[in-house]
């Protein structure tokens, strides 16, 4: 857009405006907004046509731009995500950092419900909320839950309770 000359004499302000438009514009091309645009509803109709740029795009890949790659590989990736996991909670359909880490935790989940399912042994995910574990598809009702058999008896449990109570 401008000579050498023309750069190396341009005032500072100029040079300011020029980057805060350029930084604007990019803004908007963000690979979050990109993320963003591929889970929303009206867009998902585009799965179907994201197998190659050129269906997509009607251009060969050289020609594409950035942006327009970032929007094909985004496309492709959720895509492959909603293809795969049936299981997506809602509250995170529209939240790409979380689909995204949802579906690359799925081999964890399948692990831990591997792990717990038909397990009679005393079993915990230290930390874990109701909503954790009904997402890694494990009841959270299965057991015992020990802050109640603590309440039960005085607020503590000793290990003759905790063998107990794990049927030992």
């Amino acid at each position: 857009m401008f000579s050498q000359e023309e750069y190396e004499y341009m005032e500072g302000s100029e040079a300011s405006k020029l980057i805060r438009t350029y930084n604007e514009f990019h803004g908007r091309f963000s690979e979050e907004n990109i993320q963003k645009l591929t889970l929303q509803g009206f867009y998902r109709i585009y799965y179907a046509f994201s197998e190659t740029a050129s269906d997509f795009f009607g251009r060969p890949i050289l020609y594409l731009t950035n942006f327009q790659l970032n929007l094909i590989m985004y496309t492709r990736i959720f895509k492959n995500v909603f293809e795969q996991n049936d299981d997506i909670p809602e509250r995170i359909m529209d939240d790409p950092a979380a689909l995204l880490d949802f579906a690359n935790s799925s081999d964890a989940r399948e692990e831990m419900k591997r792990k717990f399912d038909g397990d009679n042994a005393a079993s915990t995910i230290v930390g874990a909320t109701q909503e954790d574990m009904e997402e890694l598809g494990i009841s959270p009702n299965q057991g015992v839950s020990l802050s109640e058999e603590a309440k039960k008896k005085g607020g503590s449990l000793d290990m003759k309770d905790l063998m107990d109570l794990s049927g030992i």
